[in-house]
């Protein structure tokens, strides 16, 4: 009886543990998809950098919204008051759990507030700051991004998104990206990049 009860409570320990990991991954993957939401139409800033203040008279305002799918990549864009016809647009691709298809990584491409675009990874907070992040675009090579903040939601890794950068991205058949966890180690996750070359693009006209 006394083993029997036992395992009864072993059982019950370990069922209680995967509905807490369960719940946690969900939690994880509901905060990034929320912070990947926010970043589409939000400048990227540049390491060190601030976008600078602006007098509520000079104040730029969104006047509308909309997006278009290139395949597996979106494109979201802010048609802006000042400069007259002037947009703001940003990039995105969402990096899915090939298993469970859980969102783990958001990648963007968008302006940082100061005339340039930069690439950035939407990472979870339990990511390692000093590792940063890798992504390997296949067959040209890879671009390493420093994380640069870390919020409740998530931590965000930037770099310049300069020709070379911009030519690795657009010429990728498929592409891998490599961070490190807190808890579990080295974490590599292969994706898509379909669409690539027209999402890019279409971020110039």
């Amino acid at each position: 009886m006394l083993i029997s009860m036992n395992r009864h409570c072993r059982l019950r320990r370990a069922a209680a543990t995967k509905t807490w990991a369960n719940r946690e991954e969900r939690w994880a993957a509901a905060f990034i998809a929320a912070a990947a939401l926010l970043l589409v139409f939000k400048p990227i800033p540049a390491h060190g950098q601030s976008a600078p203040a602006q007098s509520s008279a000079t104040a730029v305002k969104v006047l509308r919204r909309d997006s278009v799918a290139y395949d597996l990549w979106t494109v979201g864009c802010a048609y802006l008051s000042q400069p007259a016809d002037s947009k703001s647009c940003t990039a995105s691709l969402p990096v899915r759990r090939p298993d469970s298809q859980q969102l783990l990584v958001v990648l963007t491409v968008g302006p940082d507030g100061r005339g340039e675009r930069r690439i950035q990874a939407t990472v979870p907070t339990s990511t390692m700051v000093q590792d940063g992040v890798t992504v390997r675009f296949e067959p040209a090579g890879e671009i390493k991004l420093p994380i640069l903040s870390c919020y409740p939601a998530a931590c965000l890794a930037s770099v310049l998104y300069d020709q070379a950068n911009a030519a690795l991205m657009a010429s990728a058949t498929k592409a891998e990206v490599t961070w490190t966890n807190a808890a579990s180690g080295r974490v590599k996750v292969e994706f898509a990049v379909n669409g690539a070359k027209q999402a890019l693009a279409a971020l110039s006209q």
